[in-house]
């Protein structure tokens, strides 16, 4: 039987070091020490589920997670998860965002696009727009944001459209899921990200990495702990996925299985405070 996200928070909170679990475009389970990962990588080779254990890796990103559903090209659909409102209808928020495609080109040079597909990822505030918005919020007396992810569910998620809009949100999309209706995606995660990209959507390209051993992971988390600092967002640590997807699982709602998911949970910069 393949092993599924809920096995692996089962098993990583019970048997690793696991700290807790983000729920959002996914569930992924969170870990903050190296040999934990390590054991995520020993557990899947074990169950056959990391392929011949290849990842894709990236940063994981500051901000609200959220999914967008395109029907004929045509963006209809979009929701957020957040843990004090539940799911939102993001719909008129995400549109004003100038990264986010409102049509897509069904035929180009990258291949054709589904007919229906779900498209995932995060919407962010970089770090010098968080600055100017706290920096007026305290010239008119308001509580200043703490971070993206504060400020997105206050002004992105619980805001209308025409507050959202005034605000310079950005975007990375991470994951697409096709239904199971003869529509086909490359088996590489990596691959699929560069086919969005392809069709108009960003993808965090600069910071990708495709790693064919645990070992060029664990550099690759290493190399975005050490280069934090010098990005223009704030993360709360990498994104771990085998690059090797099993299953689309995509439903008519958009929620589907994406299959194991880890974030390996940086430690904090220095003068921050470490996460509880």
């Amino acid at each position: 039987m393949a092993w599924s996200i809920y096995q692996a928070r089962r098993w990583i909170v019970n048997e690793g070091n696991g700290k807790g679990l983000v729920q959002g475009v996914f569930d992924a389970a969170v870990v903050w020490e190296e040999s934990d990962v390590l054991l995520f990588h020993r557990r899947l080779a074990a169950e056959g589920s990391s392929g011949p254990g290849v990842y894709c890796v990236q940063p994981a990103i500051e901000g609200v997670p959220f999914e967008a559903v395109y029907r004929d090209g045509v963006l209809t659909e979009a929701s957020a998860l957040s843990s004090r409102l539940g799911r939102r209808n993001v719909l008129g928020s995400l549109k004003t965002i100038l990264t986010v495609p409102l049509k897509v080109e069904r035929e180009s040079l990258y291949g054709k696009a589904p007919e229906k597909m779900v498209v995932g990822g995060v919407v962010y505030l970089e770090r010098k727009a968080l600055r100017v918005l706290n920096a007026d919020r305290e010239r008119r007396g308001d509580s200043l944001y703490p971070d993206a992810s504060s400020a997105g569910a206050d002004l992105f998620l619980a805001g209308e459209a025409r507050h959202s809009a005034r605000v310079p949100f950005n975007v990375f999309f991470s994951l697409i899921r096709v239904p199971d209706d003869g529509a086909s995606l490359p088996s590489s995660l990596y691959d699929r990200l560069l086919q969005l990209q392809g069709w108009g959507f960003r993808v965090n390209r600069p910071c990708m990495r495709l790693c064919r051993s645990i070992e060029e992971v664990l550099g690759a988390c290493a190399e975005i702990c050490e280069k934090r600092s010098e990005l223009p967002y704030d993360i709360t640590g990498v994104l771990i996925q085998p690059d090797v997807v099993a299953s689309d699982g995509w439903k008519e709602e958009g929620s589907g299985d994406t299959g194991p998911v880890l974030i390996y949970a940086l430690g904090p910069e220095p003068g921050s405070a470490r996460p509880a």
